[in-house]
């Protein structure tokens, strides 16, 4: 189970790695309007849910008291780089936590924002909450 979740994260990362090839610095930072987010903003926010949400994941609650979510939406990237290295250090902490889950813990009882969920629902929801910002990426 743990090598198709992973195998499902890689493509949607993948997805994003190459979006960011056809991407020109200018584009990462565009704003359709004020009420949009720039693919910046977006990246912080998903790097930022990742590294909340996964670090420790088996035993602390995945909303980190530390997290500051409405920053998130506020661009601080200066570069390219910067916004590459935040992407990747989601990521990183994403698959070295998918790597811990195995049979035994994968209906283990965690808490996201104090909400039980089973290993098996923390993934899911992910799942289905970082492709999402690709679909709406000026939108949301």
């Amino acid at each position: 189970m743990k090598d198709l979740f992973i195998k499902r994260f890689e493509y949607y990362k993948k997805l994003g790695d190459k979006s960011f090839e056809q991407l020109s610095d200018e584009q990462l930072f565009w704003q359709f309007n004020e009420e949009s987010n720039s693919i910046a903003v977006i990246v912080k926010h998903i790097a930022g849910n990742m590294l909340s949400r996964w670090t420790n994941f088996l035993t602390e609650d995945g909303e980190k008291p530390e997290r500051n979510r409405d920053e998130e939406f506020i661009n601080t990237f200066e570069t390219r780089q910067e916004i590459l290295d935040y992407w990747e250090e989601g990521w990183k902490c994403l698959f070295d936590a998918l790597s811990q889950i195995n049979d035994e813990n994968l209906e283990s009882t965690i808490y996201i924002r104090g909400e039980a969920h089973s290993v098996l629902d923390a993934v899911f929801r992910q799942l289905a909450h970082y492709p999402s910002y690709r679909a709406n990426r000026l939108c949301c």
